[in-house]
């Protein structure tokens, strides 16, 4: 841990920036309330205790191929697919910090996330705008959204889509969720709405972008089915996939996930409602 620590010293010093996200809730009232914070974000793979111990049993699931000519990479994708799974099992087997005390409680039916295409078409034209808000919700079929920004431009890529799933994931360390695991007004006012939707039991189906603007790299994901009702539990509480009983799924002892069958989204097409850019 001491080598763990000197290595993450160096890599603070080399990489430390200014990354803005948003205060993202979903369904709270109609379309996003959106509040801009800024934290001293650090490339972060190295400095949680954690991550030197705990060993994540990953089955990956392989992303999507997206015939998208819009700078996203199959690599990518699948950066944004593992690292939802990574932290969503870290939850589910009962391993994660929380602020309030102790570990998140463990998850009884976490489902493992799979990517789409046609989601993350709809976050790629919002994210070319460069308008750090989020997009109406009837634009996005009522799908979360969680968004990410650097103040820098040109940004590696593969270094944004892990950066942005750790910083919202670690809204639970920093802010904290009551061990009840219940969606309230005040819960979501300790700033977890991020984390929430990340590890949003049902929320299954992710698309995710990467866009350079003129001034900075914005990244973010959309997610079906949206999380972050108020009065509904984050997750169901109870031993890794001990409720695993949907039609068709199959739980995955070693990462505690439960895989739902690959049935297709259905929705409207949305993509090109968005304005486009003076």
């Amino acid at each position: 841990l001491e080598r763990l620590y000197k290595r993450a010293k160096k890599v603070r010093e080399a990489f430390t920036f200014t990354a803005q996200y948003d205060s993202s809730f979903h369904n709270f009232i109609p379309g996003d309330s959106t509040s801009s914070r800024r934290s001293r974000f650090v490339f972060s793979e190295l400095l949680t205790a954690y991550s030197a111990r705990i060993r994540y049993h990953q089955r990956t699931i392989s992303a999507a191929h997206c015939s998208l000519n819009n700078g996203m990479t199959d690599e990518l994708r699948q950066i944004y697919v593992d690292k939802h799974n990574e932290y969503r099992s870290i939850v589910a087997r009962g391993l994660a910090t929380n602020k309030l005390g102790g570990f998140a409680p463990k998850a009884a039916k976490m489902l493992k996330v799979s990517y789409d295409c046609d989601i993350e078409q709809n976050m790629m034209e919002w994210l070319q705008q460069c308008k750090y808000a989020h997009s109406p919700y009837s634009v996005r079929n009522g799908w979360g959204q969680n968004l990410f920004m650097v103040d820098a431009t040109k940004v590696n890529k593969t270094k944004v889509a892990p950066w942005s799933v750790r910083l919202w994931f670690d809204e639970l360390a920093h802010n904290g969720v009551p061990q009840e695991n219940v969606m309230t007004r005040k819960v979501f006012g300790r700033g977890i709405g991020h984390y929430s939707q990340v590890v949003w039991q049902n929320s299954n189906k992710i698309g995710c972008g990467i866009y350079w603007c003129e001034k900075m790299t914005y990244a973010g994901c959309e997610y079906s089915p949206a999380g972050n009702f108020i009065g509904a539990l984050i997750y169901e509480i109870g031993e890794p996939c001990s409720k695993c009983d949907c039609e068709g799924c199959v739980c995955n002892e070693e990462d505690g996930l439960c895989t739902a069958p690959e049935n297709p989204i259905k929705h409207k097409k949305v993509h090109g409602r968005h304005h486009k850019k003076p």
